[in-house]
């Protein structure tokens, strides 16, 4: 028997890909194009201050669940998919007096959502069938003694389990 695994990074290197090469769309209405799309956990990642704004890409988790009965890969029908849960980190500085990073992070959430809306099958992900925002969350503060509006965006995605 073959064993059934889900290629976790494939799916993160795309879904970064798409993001970080979204170019005018990931920067439409933005003073400052997006410097970096990372992946990781931005507790545990430095950025510089020149670096903003940034995007962290990190998976969250993974349910599996049975679409049909029977054995996976035997051909009598069986078959297994798997809801895949990542988030998007968005930050961009605040800039002092002004509220104008808040509607950068906001238009930088938007153009998010809307290139992974845009490309529902990403590339070079054959097992993907579908890919989804579920929620966005505006946060006032992320680092101590560091200024940042960000974004924590929820995605999920649902892969064919072969």
């Amino acid at each position: 028997m073959t064993v059934t695994r889900i290629d976790y990074q494939t799916l993160l290197e795309n879904i970064r890909n798409e993001i970080y090469n979204g170019g005018a769309n990931l920067n439409q209405n933005l003073s400052t194009s997006v410097q970096q799309v990372i992946y990781g956990d931005p507790n545990n990642i430095a950025v510089a201050a020149n670096m903003y704004p940034t995007v962290f890409i990190q998976l969250q988790g993974m349910e599996e669940a049975w679409e049909t009965l029977g054995s996976v890969g035997s051909g009598d029908g069986g078959q297994k998919t798997a809801a895949i849960k990542f988030s998007a980190f968005c930050f961009v500085i605040k800039s002092s007096g002004s509220d104008d990073s808040d509607k950068e992070i906001r238009y930088l959430a938007s153009n998010i959502e809307g290139l992974i809306r845009n490309n529902v099958r990403l590339s070079n992900t054959s097992n993907l069938l579908w890919i989804t925002p579920t929620s966005t969350n505006f946060v006032d503060s992320w680092r101590d003694g560091i200024y940042l509006s960000s974004a924590t965006m929820a995605f999920e995605c649902k892969v064919d389990v072969k």
